[in-house]
C-alpha cells in the first residue's frame, strides 16, 4: 500500500483488509490510549471501585482540597493579583498627570497607598472622580484578602498534619496547606528523599554512551508547590532570626554556591523534612545550639 494513498484519519482496504491511517506524531498517543469496558464485569467493577487515584491527578488533589477546606488558596492568589493589577493600573494613569507614587508599605491593608491616592485627587476634580472610584475597589480587594489569610491559617491551625509542618522555620499555613493537598497519602513515597524529584527539585541527569552529566533542575511537578518552597527556603535564610542546624546549613550553603543554588537546594530539603515529619508524626525540634 502506497504512502500517498493514504491519509491521516482516512479509511483504507487492501486484500480484504481495513486500515486506519494516521500521523506518525499521534502514534505515541494511540499505542498509549486504553479503553474503558463499557460492561465491566463485577470484579473489574470492584477493582475499578478501589483502586487509587493517580498521584498528582485533578480529581485527587480537588477532593483533598475540598475535604481539607484549602479553596481560599486559590481565591487569595486571585485577589491579589487584582490588586497588584489595580495598583499597577492606577499608578500609570496617574503618571500621565506627572504624579508618581513612592513606595508603601503592607500596615493597615495598604492604607499608604490609599493615602497617597487620595492627596493625589485633591489636585483636579477629574482626578478626584477617578480616586473615588478606585480606593473603594482597592479596600474591597484588601480586606477580602485579609479576611482569606485569617480563614487559611485558622484552617491550618486547626489541621493536625499542617500544625505540625507549621513548626519547620520558614514554613507557613500556605506552605503546609498545599503540601499536604499535593502529597495526598505520604506513604505513596516509599523514601522521603523522592519528594524532591517529584516536585521537580532535583537536577537533570543525561547519559548517553560515554556522555554522562547533570544539568539543572527538572522543573518536573506542580509549579505552585515548587514556588512556595522556594519562598520558604528565602525566608529561613533571610527572614527567621533563631538558629538551628537548619538555617545553619542553608546559610554556609549560600556563602559557598551562591544563594539561588543555596534556595532551591533548601527548598528541596525542606520538602524532605515535611515528609518525614509527616511520615513520623512529630515535630521540629529546635537544637540549643547552631554554628552559623
Amino acid at each position: 500500500m502506497k504512502a500517498a494513498n493514504c491519509r491521516s484519519g482516512s479509511s483504507v482496504g487492501w486484500n480484504g483488509l481495513g486500515f486506519r491511517c494516521f500521523a506518525s506524531m499521534l502514534a505515541g498517543r494511540i499505542r498509549a490510549y486504553r479503553p474503558v469496558p463499557t460492561n465491566p464485569t463485577p470484579r473489574t467493577q470492584k477493582v475499578l471501585r478501589n483502586w487509587p487515584a493517580r498521584a498528582g491527578s485533578r480529581r485527587s488533589t480537588f477532593e483533598l482540597k475540598t475535604r481539607i477546606g484549602c479553596a481560599p488558596w486559590s481565591a487569595r492568589a486571585q485577589l491579589i493579583d487584582l490588586r497588584k493589577d489595580l495598583e499597577g493600573h492606577i499608578r500609570g494613569i496617574l503618571k500621565t498627570f506627572g504624579i508618581r507614587l513612592t513606595g508603601i508599605g503592607k500596615g493597615r491593608q495598604r492604607q499608604g497607598f490609599r493615602d497617597q491616592l487620595a492627596a493625589a485627587g485633591e489636585r483636579d476634580p477629574i482626578l478626584r472622580t477617578i480616586a473615588d472610584g478606585f480606593i473603594s475597589v482597592h479596600t474591597t480587594l484588601c480586606q477580602a484578602a485579609a479576611e482569606l489569610d485569617r480563614a487559611v491559617k485558622e484552617k491550618a491551625e486547626t489541621h493536625p498534619v499542617t500544625r505540625r509542618l507549621m513548626t519547620i522555620p520558614g514554613v507557613g499555613a500556605i506552605v503546609a496547606l498545599n503540601f499536604v493537598a499535593l502529597i495526598d497519602d505520604p506513604s505513596r513515597f516509599r523514601k522521603a528523599e523522592n519528594v524532591g524529584a517529584f516536585l521537580g527539585l532535583t537536577p537533570r541527569r543525561h547519559q548517553s554512551g560515554e556522555t554522562d552529566w547533570s544539568g539543572r533542575v527538572s522543573k518536573c511537578g506542580d509549579g505552585v508547590m515548587r514556588s512556595l518552597l522556594f519562598e520558604a527556603a528565602t525566608t529561613l535564610i533571610t527572614r527567621v532570626q533563631k538558629f538551628s542546624a537548619l538555617k545553619s546549613w542553608a546559610v554556609r550553603l549560600a556563602g559557598r554556591r551562591g544563594f539561588a543554588k543555596a534556595a532551591v537546594a533548601t527548598a528541596r530539603k525542606l520538602a524532605v523534612l515535611m515528609l518525614t515529619l509527616w511520615k513520623n508524626e512529630t515535630e521540629f525540634t529546635w537544637k540549643k545550639e547552631a554554628v552559623a
